[in-house]
């Protein structure tokens, strides 16, 4: 993910990001732990500090989770991909 700017009403605590799939690794919701408290079912994709951490959907992925004719956009899979790349261009 790209460095998401620490800014807003939520810039000192730590937020977590957090995404729910179906059964064959679509992502089928985003939240935060602001506004989601019972993450049973979710997986963590990310933390930190501000308002692009509270408002993840809009922040995390570029349209809607599922498209114009119900197929699902997103999978778990191909996130996981995308960030080991980011990690290894860090290193």
């Amino acid at each position: 993910m790209e460095e998401l700017e620490n800014e807003g009403l939520f810039k000192d605590k730590k937020i977590g990001v957090y995404v729910k799939v179906d059964d064959d690794g679509n992502i089928v919701a985003v939240n935060s732990d602001i506004f989601e408290k019972n993450l049973d079912g979710w997986t963590k994709i990310d933390e930190g500090y501000g308002d692009n951490y509270v408002h993840a959907q809009t922040s995390y992925f570029k349209s809607s989770l599922i498209d114009e004719e119900g197929n699902f956009v997103y999978n778990i899979s191909k996130l996981i991909e995308y960030k080991q790349k980011l990690e290894n261009k860090k290193n």
